[in-house]
């Protein structure tokens, strides 16, 4: 199943992958999930904006500071993206 969506995103080549890894990251020790902030009603409305704020040389990058899907990866790397410019 894996390898057909490889495939169906990155054509043919992607059928023979030289190598990869998989896991269930829930059984590692270090990588059990990941605990976004989570604020009482109208504290992210009011004030979610300024946890992105830099303050000085300091860029704020996490997923609980994206504008957008905050909690998932997708937050973070968005987050990531603003804070680098």
């Amino acid at each position: 199943a894996l390898t057909a969506e490889l495939v169906r995103h990155f054509g043919d080549k992607a059928a023979h992958p030289l190598h990869y890894i998989d896991g269930e990251w829930g059984s590692r020790q270090w990588t059990r999930g990941c605990y976004n902030a989570n604020c009482g009603p109208l504290v992210w409305t009011t004030y979610g904006a300024a946890l992105a704020e830099p303050i000085g040389p300091i860029h704020w990058a996490s997923t609980d500071t994206a504008t957008h899907w905050s909690a998932y990866m997708e937050g973070a790397v968005e987050a990531g993206e603003r804070a680098a410019g």
